[in-house]
């Protein structure tokens, strides 16, 4: 979910939560809005649109974070911990389609090498081997023009492109 989307969602929990708050107040004070059900539950609707609220507006504050140098590459994903892999324990970086997937747009894959650890279960599997697709290209700003360079200069001869 880009910071858009995030920020409209946030935007909206946030207004579902003030009126099922609202429906309830009401109803506890002797004056019924809207059908009774829909008041009854007011509360528990109220309180997972604050939670959703809360989980958009994290969403939306943090973006996406990609971090290429001499260490490795790591990416964090919005309200997750950050994937690292570092550079003695890749095979090949991969931009183009992601394995066994109909999607055309520019990801880019991280294949680790056999028997390193991972953190994380892998996105594929493709002929034994581990993929872990980190990041659609197009999420990023500047999208695969600005990435590219940087991830072919730091992986060097384990960077590829695919069709």
């Amino acid at each position: 979910m880009d910071g858009r989307r995030a920020g409209t969602w946030t935007l909206v929990w946030a207004a579902l939560a003030l009126v099922l708050g609202y429906s309830f107040w009401e109803l506890v004070h002797g004056r019924i809005v809207g059908p009774e059900p829909f008041t009854a539950f007011g509360p528990l609707g109220a309180i997972g649109c604050c939670c959703l609220t809360g989980r958009s507006y994290r969403r939306w504050r943090r973006p996406l974070r990609l971090r290429v140098g001499p260490a490795g590459i790591g990416m964090r994903e919005v309200t997750r911990k950050e994937s690292f892999f570092s550079w003695q324990d890749i095979a090949a970086v991969t931009v183009g389609r992601p394995p066994t997937t109909g999607d055309i747009r520019p990801w880019l894959v991280v294949w680790p090498l056999p028997g390193s650890r991972s953190h994380d279960s892998p996105s594929y599997l493709v002929d034994g081997h581990k993929a872990f697709a980190l990041v659609r290209l197009d999420r990023l700003p500047g999208g695969a023009e600005a990435v590219v360079p940087v991830v072919r200069e730091y992986a060097g001869e384990r960077y590829a492109e695919t069709a």
